[in-house]
C-alpha cells in the first residue's frame, strides 16, 4: 500500500520525481509504476521530465518482463487465450456478455494496466472504438444523469449540473474519457492490437473475431438508447477542443472530423 504522502496528486514536477525516487529506492517498483501512470499525465512536459520519462520507461519495461504484476482483469479468457480491451462507451458491456466474460464492475484499464507484455503478445487482442465526438457525448449523458452516483460524481460533485463544455473542461481532461488510442497499445510491447472493431458497424467487424474465437453467440446489437438519441449541435469552440483532444483517434481510426 502506498504511503499516505503518495496518495495525493503531486503539486509540481519536483514533488512528482521525488515521490517516484522514494518508491524506487524502497524497491516498490509496482507502486512506482502505478504512481507514474496516475499522475504523470497531469504534469506539463519539460526537458527534465522528458529525460526522467526515458529512464523510468526503461526501468518499468525491464520490471514488467522480469516481475510481472498479478493479472486480475475480468476481460481476459485464459482458456481461449483472448483479451478484450473495454473502452468506455463503446458497447463493451454487450460484447463482454456475448463473449461469456464474467459479469461485474467494468474494467476499463489500458493493456499496460491489465496484463504484462508476455500475455499481450501471446493472446488474441481486440477492442471496439467509436466516433470520438459521439463517444464523448455518450459519456456526458451517462455521467450527467441524476441517477448516476459513481466515482466520477464523487470526484466532481457538480457533475449533474455541468454543461457539455463544462464537462469537457473538467472531466474531459482526465483519464475518464481519455483518447481511445491509449487502449490499443501495450507500453512494453511492439505488438499491435490484433483487431479493432468500430461501434458504427459492430456486427460486421465482430463477425471475424467471433469466428476466430469459435464463438457461436449472437453478435450484440447497439444499445438502443444510444441509437435513438441525436447528437446536439456543438458550439464551434467546443468542437475545436474535441478535435484537438481526440485528434489521434480521428486520424488512426479513420473518422471524419
Amino acid at each position: 500500500m502506498m504511503p499516505p504522502l503518495l496518495q495525493n496528486q503531486p503539486a509540481n514536477a519536483n514533488d512528482f520525481t521525488n515521490a517516484l525516487i522514494q518508491l524506487i529506492e524502497k524497491k516498490k517498483i509496482i507502486q512506482a509504476f502505478a504512481y507514474y501512470r496516475d499522475y504523470r499525465p497531469s504534469l506539463q512536459n519539460t526537458s527534465e521530465l522528458a529525460d526522467f520519462d526515458k529512464s523510468l520507461t526503461a526501468l518499468f519495461k525491464k520490471v514488467n518482463r522480469l516481475q510481472p504484476f498479478q493479472e486480475k482483469t475480468i476481460n481476459i479468457d485464459h482458456t481461449r487465450k483472448f483479451l478484450f480491451v473495454h473502452i468506455p462507451k463503446g458497447a463493451g458491456t454487450s460484447v463482454k456478455k456475448a463473449l461469456g466474460l464474467p459479469d461485474g464492475p467494468a474494467d476499463h484499464g489500458t493493456p499496460t494496466d491489465m496484463v504484462h507484455a508476455q500475455t499481450w503478445e501471446a493472446y488474441f487482442t481486440f477492442t471496439v472504438v467509436r466516433n470520438p465526438i459521439d463517444r464523448f457525448i455518450s459519456s456526458y449523458r451517462y455521467h450527467a444523469d441524476p441517477l448516476y452516483q459513481g466515482y466520477v460524481y464523487k470526484k466532481f460533485p457538480h457533475l449533474h449540473s455541468m454543461s457539455l463544455e463544462e464537462y469537457f473542461d473538467a472531466v474531459g481532461q482526465t483519464e475518464i474519457v481519455r483518447p481511445q488510442v491509449d487502449y490499443i497499445r501495450h507500453k512494453y510491447s511492439n505488438k499491435p492490437m490484433d483487431r479493432i472493431c468500430r461501434f458504427e458497424h459492430l456486427d460486421i467487424d465482430l463477425a471475424p473475431v467471433f469466428n476466430h474465437l469459435k464463438i457461436n453467440t449472437a453478435i450484440p446489437h447497439l444499445n438502443r438508447s444510444d441509437k435513438k438519441k441525436s447528437s446536439p449541435d456543438l458550439e464551434q469552440g467546443l468542437r475545436n477542443k474535441l478535435l484537438v483532444r481526440y485528434q489521434d483517434d480521428f486520424k488512426i481510426f479513420g473518422y471524419d472530423a
